[in-house]
């Protein structure tokens, strides 16, 4: 009986001074990268070099494109020159979607690729989002719907302008 007390007072210290050296979960999952080695990282996940979130500042790369209670977006981040593509769904429509972010080819970027990323879903969705690519060029983000049925048979690509 007469231990108790202090046995609770050491369990109660360890917990209390374990919380001392947990850090933050972003910045334990943060990855750095830079250029191509950004590409198919979550924008949110990714890093620049000065421990600059990829995602944090990012904004509208181009005009939204809407479509019957969906909206496709392109996202730039300004932190890795990195592109990626959101998709939102008000509605509650049983379709499978493909969605991917392209880094188009230009010749005044002729040293990187055309390349994609892709992410995949069913059913309603809101705020899915593919990974990232490098592209301070030109970029562009492209979604088509299938029936969760039928996910062999999509249709057509629905897509936003590209950047220039």
């Amino acid at each position: 009986m007469r231990y108790r007390f202090p046995i609770l007072l050491v369990i109660m210290v360890v917990v209390l001074g374990s919380f001392l050296f947990i850090a933050p979960s972003s910045a334990l999952a943060a990855t750095t990268c830079s250029g191509t080695s950004c590409d198919h990282l979550a924008p949110q996940n990714a890093q620049n070099a000065h421990q600059q979130i990829c995602s944090s500042n990012a904004s509208e790369a181009i005009a939204p494109f809407y479509g019957d209670g969906w909206t496709l977006d392109l996202r730039w981040g300004p932190n890795c020159s990195t592109n990626w593509a959101r998709f939102g769904s008000a509605g509650g429509a049983l379709e499978c979607f493909d969605l991917q972010v392209i880094r188009v080819y230009s010749s005044k970027y002729s040293g990187l690729p055309a390349t994609v990323d892709n992410a995949y879903g069913c059913g309603p969705q809101d705020g899915i989002w593919t990974n990232q690519l490098y592209a301070p060029g030109p970029a562009q983000a492209c979604i088509r719907f299938s029936k969760w049925w039928d996910q062999s048979n999509y249709g057509q690509w629905y897509c936003t302008g590209v950047t220039p």
